[in-house]
């Protein structure tokens, strides 16, 4: 017999005496001895799960050692710059647009879902289950061998030269990222590593991290990594997922749809790709398919506050909200999945974003405002729930004629825009303040507006700023100059048909006298 073979018979003998223990305490009614057995089932799959990595401890020089960055320190550094590194790798999102659009949750969260457990040489102890004669570690040492699950160890040191620092890691003993004398700070040199230890345990993540920037770069490893591993690998079904991605955001709804059915099939208990294939459907404004799709990821996990939220957005979708008479109990249903989603996760922003803007959409505007403020109370840099508290307060001045909403909606809009990352929803956020304060600022004051377009327009080609430039400089006799902000918003959206509208009356208008025509403004 081959190892392989005598270590399934191994395994299999066990899982025998397991079942015929069991067989035997149920037979006599001995449940509180199950007990044992049970925490320990779950500690051995906790055991199996648990494979990934071992840092051990990188030996340091001396004075650094003396100086408090110990081996066990340096190891502990590493392990965070690898957990660092899957975070930045997130995909994300900047396509989300401002106000009365429901975010759903889709790639935001890819590259954080790969669970990476880096241990920095610290082990759990190793507990001996009296009924089977065996440890925990011994059992998920067997299972780990009978089906080729090696667990990976990290070594290396930090040498000292001329107050820099050198660092060679080790994976299993062989080489994988040689740093020279090139830093007189080791976390430096840890986190350039990160991408290199990776590559080798967890490729993916190196394939997101590339995806932000290097898209091409990033679908090439995707594909490398398919070809690569079997398709049962993690890391195969989240390049599938990657791709996928990367599809829908090209609007190549039946490429995605394929990418992420092949995520499905890698893995069917895994939530992710069932969460994206709903994400896609949602896209193509196919609510009703889309719900099913989450309702797979809650029949894994029915605390998925993702998917709960997700349901929220396509019965949202399907309410008909400002194209005609909105379905109130699609409304009210979907406010039931966003409390449902905030009850199972409290710290899910989205879904306090969400229901603020359900909401609103219902009239309940102090409501709305308490739901955007809790989203920003958990994450003070959530963009689109400072935008949408921004205008919830904007209509509120405009109901109650009260100062004190007029000047929050402004605070909250400078906000918005000081976390923004994105030009695109920086230059719209400018636009949504000089609207603001165009029309309810003080004294008839024009400035201020005149002000926050033209930043918007500095910052982006954002055909609105343009737009409603120009219809300020129209009112105030400014033809030309009227004249070219509106040519201007049509070139830099073309697909907007009002823009071209009123820079071609604009033109009528200058040709054939002065006539009063109306200029299309807002949205």
């Amino acid at each position: 017999m081959t190892q392989l073979h005598l270590l399934w018979q191994h395994f299999k003998a066990n899982l025998q005496a397991i079942r015929g223990w069991i067989a035997r305490t149920a037979t006599f009614g001995k449940l509180a001895i199950l007990t044992p057995l049970v925490g320990s089932g779950w500690l051995i799959m906790h055991e199996l799960q648990n494979d990934v990595v071992t840092i051990e401890p990188i030996a340091v020089p001396k004075t650094l050692a003396e100086a408090g960055y110990t081996p066990e320190v340096a190891g502990y550094r590493l392990r965070d710059a690898l957990n660092a590194y899957t975070q930045t790798s997130a995909a994300g999102d900047d396509d989300i647009k401002l106000n009365r659009s429901f975010a759903a949750n889709d790639d935001s969260s890819l590259g954080s879902k790969l669970d990476l457990n880096i241990s920095a040489d610290k082990e759990p102890p190793d507990i001996v289950v009296p009924q089977l004669g065996l440890s925990v570690r011994a059992v998920g040492a067997s299972i780990r061998n009978a089906f080729g699950m090696t667990r990976h160890a990290i070594s290396g040191e930090l040498t000292q030269q001329d107050n820099k620092y050198a660092l060679r890691l080790r994976i299993d003993g062989r080489k994988v990222s040689s740093r020279d004398y090139e830093a007189e700070n080791p976390d430096h040199l840890m986190t350039l590593a990160a991408s290199d230890i990776m590559d080798r345990i967890r490729p993916a993540v190196l394939a997101m991290a590339q995806y932000r920037n290097e898209e091409k770069e990033a679908i090439l490893k995707a594909d490398e990594i398919i070809a690569r591993y079997p398709k049962s690998n993690i890391n195969v079904q989240w390049a599938y997922l990657l791709k996928g991605n990367y599809a829908l955001r090209q609007k190549e709804y039946k490429a995605a749809d394929q990418m992420f059915l092949n995520a499905v099939s890698s893995n069917r208990s895994s939530e992710e790709p069932h969460l994206q294939l709903g994400v896609s459907l949602l896209r193509q404004d196919r609510p009703a398919e889309a719900i099913k799709k989450f309702q797979d990821v809650l029949a894994i996990n029915p605390k998925s506050a993702k998917a709960l939220n997700n349901i929220g957005v396509a019965l949202a979708a399907q309410a008909n909200l400002g194209k005609g008479e909105t379905d109130q109990a699609k409304l009210e249903e979907a406010i039931a999945e966003y409390r449902r989603a905030i009850k199972a996760r409290p710290g899910y922003v989205l879904s306090y974003n969400n229901l603020g803007l359900a909401l609103y959409y219902r009239n309940q505007l102090a409501e709305a405002v308490q739901q955007y403020q809790s989203a920003i109370d958990i994450t003070p840099t959530y963009v689109i729930a400072r935008g949408n508290l921004a205008y919830a307060l904007r209509q509120r001045h405009i109901n109650e004629r009260v100062a004190e909403y007029r000047d929050e909606a402004i605070t909250e809009y400078r906000a918005a825009i000081k976390f923004a990352v994105d030009p695109k929803q920086r230059a719209e956020l400018h636009t949504f303040l000089g609207d603001f304060l165009r029309d309810y600022g003080e004294d008839g004051n024009l400035e201020p507006a005149i002000a926050e377009y033209k930043q918007a327009i500095a910052i982006h080609c954002y055909g609105w700023a343009h737009n409603n430039l120009g219809a300020i400089w129209r009112r105030q006799g400014k033809i030309r100059d009227g004249i070219d902000e509106f040519y201007q918003a049509a070139i830099c959206d073309p697909k907007e048909d009002r823009f071209k509208t009123n820079f071609e009356k604009e033109l009528r208008e200058q040709q054939a006298g002065p006539v009063t025509v109306g200029v299309a403004e807002n949205r």
